[in-house]
């Protein structure tokens, strides 16, 4: 598949809704194509758990802690980095049962 499919591809995938109309194209794929767009569909999956993710990490820290006792506060993929004012510093995770997990970070390393 060439660069052109490819581009021609992703523009189709970006255009699907929950229309079935729109997800027609998909019916007509080649085997190399149907495992590209599968990889499309797989980042989205992803990337919607990551997103998904951090916004519970970031609400449950932001009842835990309070305005001042933040410094930063970042999202990375599903974690979130958390700097307290305390000068201690935190990735934090979700667990299986969607309880926070700190792993503590020596930024001095």
């Amino acid at each position: 598949m060439d660069n052109d499919r490819r581009e021609e591809l992703v523009q189709l995938w970006g255009d699907e809704t929950s229309e079935e109309w729109t997800q027609d194209w998909r019916e007509e794929l080649t085997a190399e194509e149907r495992d590209f767009v599968a990889g499309l569909d797989e980042s989205y999956r992803r990337g919607t758990r990551q997103l998904c993710a951090c916004i519970v990490i970031r609400d449950k820290l932001r009842r835990r802690y309070g305005p001042g006792q933040i410094r930063e506060l970042r999202s990375l993929g599903d974690c979130c980095r958390l700097e307290l004012r305390d000068g201690r510093t935190y990735l934090v995770r979700l667990d299986s049962r969607q309880r926070l997990q700190f792993q503590a970070v020596d930024d001095c390393g």
